[in-house]
């Protein structure tokens, strides 16, 4: 076995020093110290058969049970999509309304504890009905209709449906607001049902209820 014992290697021209051929194996004995103040590229995972890489080496910040190496080499704490708070009214009373503007069938109130925060707005009742072709529901935040022109749903003609809705609304608030659940008529000419009851018959179809129904507001971290 030959010993070479040099202070320096370099490239005989470029810039570019190759050890070795394909499939040749070195060796580094134990207590041998390996200084780098430049960088290693083209290291793949796969190459590192064994040992440990030191935490402290995988990225920039604190690294612990709670929190995750991200795409950017910083370790974070998981902080999205967490359900914070969830209130919710309970309810089994048919409402009814023929007005053309919104009336309020059944509110719920809400603090959000954070601006970035976002509320998911779920009702769940009995049924929608309508005795002519008129009506409009939607979501409201406090004075703010949160459906649009045409409301969260709207039907032209006389209608008996399920009263299962939601909408996502994001308030950018930590003040107290109001959700409500709002119906009304388009021409006034007929009535509209909130969690309709079994009597009477209306439009010819016999309801039944009035049913057990939630209004839930629930509060999910950005």
């Amino acid at each position: 076995m030959s010993e070479i014992k040099v202070n320096k290697i370099s490239p005989a021209s470029g810039t570019t020093f190759t050890i070795g051929d394909s499939g040749d194996t070195f060796n580094i004995p134990s207590g041998v110290t390996l200084a780098n103040s430049g960088s290693v590229t083209g290291l793949p995972a796969s190459a590192i058969s064994s040992g440990t890489i030191a935490t402290a080496r995988l990225g920039s910040g604190t690294a612990s049970s709670s929190t995750f190496l991200r795409g950017d080499s910083t370790f974070a704490s998981p902080g999205g999509g967490k359900v914070l708070q969830v209130v919710t009214t309970a309810f089994n009373t048919e409402r009814s309304t023929s007005s053309t503007s919104y009336q309020t069938m059944e509110t719920r109130t809400i603090t959000p504890s954070a601006t970035s925060s976002k509320i998911l707005v779920i009702l769940n009742g009995g049924n929608l009905f309508a005795d002519g072709p008129s009506l409009v529901f939607s979501f409201f935040r406090d004075s703010t209709d949160l459906g649009g022109t045409n409301g969260v749903y709207s039907a032209n003609d006389s209608t008996h449906k399920g009263c299962h809705y939601h909408v996502v609304d994001s308030p950018s608030t930590t003040s107290e607001i109001t959700y409500a659940a709002k119906l009304k008529s388009t021409n006034g000419s007929y009535t509209m049902y909130f969690n309709a009851g079994s009597s009477p018959t209306r439009g010819g179809n016999a309801q039944a209820g009035p049913m057990y129904g939630s209004l839930t507001c629930i509060e999910i971290g950005a």
